[in-house]
């Protein structure tokens, strides 16, 4: 495998992981509070805008924008919500003693460890807050999003895995 390889499809992906010794595989987890809320406030603003629907109260015009505004709104969070879903069952992180793997089941980018110093991991200009935080991996002219955590996700066994990227930018910090 390449420096740097970007896998596309299933097939490819498994195969990728399945040769690799030693695999490490960080999976994401849903935040189920944040997650249950978004869902209860979208179906409650969506369920107000079909009671002045039946109500019949779209004949005037302000009755007829609260109804789009609620439906709008509870939709959207809907669809909010069914993202982070979605997300959690197919993103994924994982390293093995050669390689850091970071994508989806379906697309994947294969980085080995030697291109990955303290400033190609993003380490240094790291963007953490309270409700989130995310590394960006600059490697090869690619910039490579590797989201850590926010309101709705958060990667499993974080701690060990920002360990792994630390000993790497260190031991490769001790071999330059």
């Amino acid at each position: 495998m390449s420096e740097i390889q970007l896998l596309h499809g299933r097939t490819d992906v498994r195969e990728a992981l399945r040769d690799t010794d030693e695999l490490a595989l960080f999976r994401y987890n849903l935040n189920i509070p944040t997650f249950l809320i978004t869902l209860i406030v979208g179906s409650a603003l969506t369920g107000l805008g079909g009671v002045i629907w039946w109500k019949g109260q779209l004949g005037t015009g302000g009755y007829t924008v609260t109804f789009g505004v609620l439906v709008g709104l509870g939709l959207a969070l809907g669809g909010l919500a069914a993202y982070w879903y979605s997300y959690t069952q197919t993103h994924f992180l994982a390293a093995t003693p050669e390689h850091l793997f970071v994508g989806t089941r379906d697309r994947m980018w294969a980085i080995s460890w030697d291109l990955l110093d303290r400033e190609a991991l993003g380490l240094e200009e790291m963007n953490v807050s309270s409700v989130g935080g995310q590394l960006e991996l600059n490697v090869a002219e690619h910039q490579i999003p590797v989201r850590l955590f926010n309101p709705f996700v958060m990667l499993d066994h974080l701690e060990a895995f920002m360990g792994r990227l630390l000993e790497q930018a260190k031991s490769r910090d001790d071999t330059d």
